[in-house]
């Protein structure tokens, strides 16, 4: 259903609006009408005739009219009978903001599923509970108990933070940055994020979207709405909660290497949104996005009248994603002719420390018109001939005439303090420190650029959904399967693996030797030891018929010595692998919350000592499995290091992908890794494979 009496109410009724000082049912009434709402209110409370100068009605069945959006302030315990009432009104959507619910344990969530269970069977939307609220400043609704009403504009803000709303707005308003939208989504037991994005994709007043995020809910869902509106509106994300990654030993290497809030930033990537890691810089580029929604590229002019700041602006640039300008021949000559002979000649242009307002003037406008530059940075500290204020208005007056963006940092406080008002009333962006701007454009313009290019070369979307196939199921008695189980398995689904026959005698293990043909490797056979070589279960390269019984009899007397003879089942032979190849994993291992997810990385032995590697949700497309492949170490070794002949990185894609599609179709297994996986230039082959079921 869709939310549009959400953000486009025609009427409102208040349920426990009140003229009491101080409380929420006021506080929502007194901001509809500040906010100079463009529908209709309808205060409710059988207490009043008249609230805040409006007429009140004793009951939401007493409103002839037809209401969109009905905000609920009262107790929790009255919600049940609220809602009923406004099924018969055939209400569409509400908003609770009373607390009271799961929040405050098992009586609150029977009561919230209730709640919920009257709005689904009535086809009511539900906002919150335990929410602040929302507001579309273009049509004056505040539907929330904030201090304020924020401004117009392109940007929409979503929390499940209600503080962070609070602050948000509060920042916002000093900073003149506009909102199509702001939503505290409290408990998100109806409405949530997925809902939230469809609405915004086709909402024309938004250009960008802002979310603090605690927990995604529905994440298949999510993973398709949100890979789908990210393509057409920058999404940017800031997370809480993060969490380390489980202690439980895993029966898999996967499992020991996908550490939750790592896993998040990884699915975020590979929807196409930016998650941004702190506070500072999560407001940051909402100001820039607010005031320069149309940044065309990475490209940055700095101009400043001191060294050292300048310098430290380039290092936070280029650490964000920007790329310095190449100023044109043009530019460099007009810049010869107005700055001192000792001047920078180059980016950052230091106009000196007693550059006065025309020089600042002259600069700015030169660097604007500049065909290389897509944005300038101006930066200046306060000397004691540098007039702050006049300076800040000579560069707003020149940035007005020109369509490129600007931002600048004025460092200091009393001396600078009228200039950052100047700043913040204009369209260019003021920030208090210059590496901090200049990392907030590196990071919005890499970004958007990214953004850009997928759009312009029409990448497939990461998540492919792919037609069901009737696919090989393996049926086990065990949660994990042995390694011959496993690589059958991953063999009759098209990969390939060094494949295994198993004795039970060292007889039996040197005849199958001299069948395959040597040298050979032999492994402990066992449906409970896993990682074999850390009970000497693995012996390589043997010659001969001998060194296969030898290497026999050391794996049973290992596990004899250990205590654990009861797990050994014979041995696996098979053949040896000569070339050597570079050793790298894949692997899977099911999220509760995204899914299957899929592991890419340098293997081997010490795959957890390295921990060098990268994740995508299953199934991954070609763009996003090359991607996740150059993002590591290895791939510098993939490429041909050291005299190597290089590995065919694009058939090694085509692997990925296939093995991302083969662990999302098979829904029995909970982990599975291929490692080590030797790829060469010839191609690869899997030397060792092991599942977990679920």
């Amino acid at each position: 259903m869709t939310l549009k009496t959400l953000f486009e109410a025609k009427s409102v009724a208040i349920i426990g609006a009140s003229e009491k000082e101080g409380s929420v049912g006021r506080i929502v009434t007194a901001n509809m009408l500040k906010a100079k709402f463009q529908g209709k209110i309808y205060p409710i409370n059988p207490k009043y005739s008249h609230i805040l100068g409006v007429k009140a009605y004793p009951s939401i069945l007493e409103v002839s009219d037809r209401v969109d959006l009905v905000v609920i302030t009262t107790p929790a315990k009255t919600i049940p009978a609220i809602l009923l009432e406004c099924a018969k009104k055939k209400i569409p959507t509400v908003i609770i903001i009373s607390a009271g619910f799961k929040e405050v344990g098992e009586e609150g969530r029977l009561l919230e599923e209730k709640v919920l269970s009257i709005c689904k069977e009535h086809g009511m939307r539900v906002l919150g509970p335990n929410c602040l609220g929302c507001m579309n400043p273009r049509i004056g609704l505040n539907a929330s108990f904030a201090a304020g009403c924020g401004l117009e504009g392109k940007i929409a803000f979503l929390s499940q933070s209600g503080a962070l709303c609070t602050a948000f707005l509060d920042w916002s308003l000093e900073k003149k940055l506009g909102m199509s939208a702001f939503v505290s989504l409290g408990s998100m037991s109806d409405i949530e994020w997925s809902d939230l994005l469809e609405y915004l994709e086709k909402d024309p007043h938004t250009e960008g979207i802002f979310m603090y995020v605690e927990t995604i809910s529905q994440a298949e869902r999510f993973k398709e709405v949100a890979a789908r509106v990210a393509k057409t509106k920058p999404i940017f994300v800031i997370k809480g909660g993060k969490t380390e990654a489980s202690a439980k030993a895993a029966a898999s290497h996967t499992g020991s290497l996908t550490g939750n809030d790592d896993l998040f930033s990884y699915a975020m990537k590979q929807l196409g949104i930016c998650r941004i890691n702190t506070i500072e810089q999560f407001f940051n580029i909402a100001l820039f996005m607010a005031k320069e929604p149309n940044l065309k590229g990475r490209n940055l002019t700095i101009i400043t009248n001191a060294g050292g700041p300048g310098v430290l602006s380039v290092d936070a640039a280029v650490k964000g994603g920007a790329l310095l300008s190449k100023l044109s021949d043009q530019t460099f000559a007009n810049l010869n002719e107005i700055l001192p002979s000792c001047w920078s000649h180059d980016n950052p242009v230091d106009v000196l420390g007693d550059a006065n307002v025309e020089r600042y003037r002259k600069t700015v406008d030169l660097c604007l018109q500049d065909k290389n530059t897509d944005a300038v940075f101006v930066i200046l500290t306060p000397q004691d001939m540098t007039d702050c204020t006049e300076i800040a208005k000579a560069v707003v007056e020149s940035h007005n005439s020109h369509k490129k963006p600007l931002f600048v940092s004025w460092m200091g406080a009393q001396s600078v303090a009228i200039a950052k008002k100047i700043f913040n009333e204009s369209k260019a962006i003021f920030f208090e420190y210059p590496d901090e701007a200049a990392e907030t454009f590196g990071i919005l313009s890499s970004h958007l650029e990214k953004l850009k290019m997928q759009r312009e070369t029409q990448i497939e979307p990461s998540l492919m959904k792919e037609k069901k196939k009737n696919r090989f199921v393996h049926q086990s008695s065990t949660k994990i399967l042995s390694e011959t189980a496993s690589k059958e398995w991953v063999f009759s689904e098209g990969f390939s693996v060094v494949r295994n026959f198993i004795a039970k005698t060292k007889e039996e293990a040197a005849n199958l030797a001299e069948k395959i043909g040597f040298p050979v490797v032999i492994k402990l056979h066992s449906q409970t030891i896993t990682h074999k070589s850390d009970v000497g279960g693995v012996k390589l390269n043997l010659k001969d018929p001998a060194m296969v019984k030898k290497a026999f009899e050391e794996i049973y007397n290992s596990l004899k010595n250990l205590g654990k003879e009861e797990a050994f089942e014979g041995v696996a032979v098979q053949k040896m692998i000569l070339d050597k190849g570079v050793e790298v994993i894949l692997g899977s291992k099911v999220d509760p919350q995204w899914g299957a997810v899929v592991l890419f990385g340098a293997g081997g032995e010490f795959v957890e000592v390295y921990s060098d590697r990268s994740l995508g949700l299953a199934p991954v497309s070609k763009a996003y499995a090359l991607e996740m492949i150059k993002e590591t170490k290895i791939y510098s070794v993939l490429l041909g290091a050291r005299g190597r002949k290089p590995c065919d990185i694009e058939a090694l894609a085509d692997l990925l992908v296939k093995f991302s599609h083969f662990i999302f179709d098979a829904k029995e297994i909970d982990e599975c890794d291929l490692n080590p996986l030797i790829v060469t230039s010839d191609g690869s082959i899997a030397l060792d494979a092991r599942i977990v079921l679920k």
